[in-house]
């Protein structure tokens, strides 16, 4: 990003994203897709200004929150509690974990990532047998329909997501890191057929 004031400003934005009832709809959603248990281990990744992470906190897991923006780590640490910590990332070298999760949750930050491929490994390598990873982000399809009216309306898609995917798409990239789809749906309000959002959960395979 350009800079720290740009960082600061992108940070408030996510801050008050994360405040609109349709996130926190979205993120009950995510909680009962997810299945929970008390006492799972659980990588919030881009953790962003740690509302979710202190959602599945709440709900009884032992939580890492994980960012690459210091202004967003600002805004989650006042949430540090035991049980609850929030760690910086390197985006050049991601995170180094191993057999340590139950869960990681990736809400809007997929898309984002420089290294697709990488980041799924990393996810494979951090997990315990039978982890899940739980993911929101665009929905290509609806993003190609809405192109002609964005278009006259101005409207640009945010720069920042470098990728963007169906459903079907990830699912197949899941797979070819070794991650089975469990369940998905699609989420915020259609256009034409397609939804702006899905949310999908893998689970490792078992092969």
């Amino acid at each position: 990003m350009g800079g720290a004031a740009e960082e600061i400003r992108y940070a408030n934005k996510v801050w008050a994203y994360q405040n609109r009832i349709d996130w926190r709809l979205a993120a009950r959603v995510v909680l009962r897709m997810a299945e929970l248990w008390p006492g799972a281990r659980v990588l919030d990744f881009g953790c962003g200004p740690g509302r979710f992470s202190h959602m599945l906190h709440e709900s009884g897991c032992d939580v890492v929150g994980a960012d690459v923006s210091e202004a967003m780590l600002q805004m989650a640490l006042p949430m540090t509690s035991p049980g609850l910590k929030f760690v910086k990332l390197d985006p050049k070298v991601g995170f180094d974990y191993d057999s340590e999760f139950d869960f990681i949750f990736c809400l809007h930050v997929l898309g984002h990532v420089g290294d697709l491929h990488d980041t799924i490994e990393q996810f494979r390598r951090a997990l315990r047998p039978n982890g899940k990873v739980l993911v929101v982000t665009p929905n290509l399809l609806h993003t190609m329909l809405r192109k002609p009216i964005d278009w006259m309306t101005g409207y640009k898609p945010d720069p920042t997501i470098k990728h963007r995917f169906t459903c079907a798409q990830l699912a197949q990239i899941m797979a070819h890191h070794g991650f089975e789809k469990e369940q998905s749906c699609s989420w915020g309000g259609r256009f034409l057929f397609a939804y702006p959002l899905f949310i999908a959960r893998f689970t490792v395979s078992k092969d």
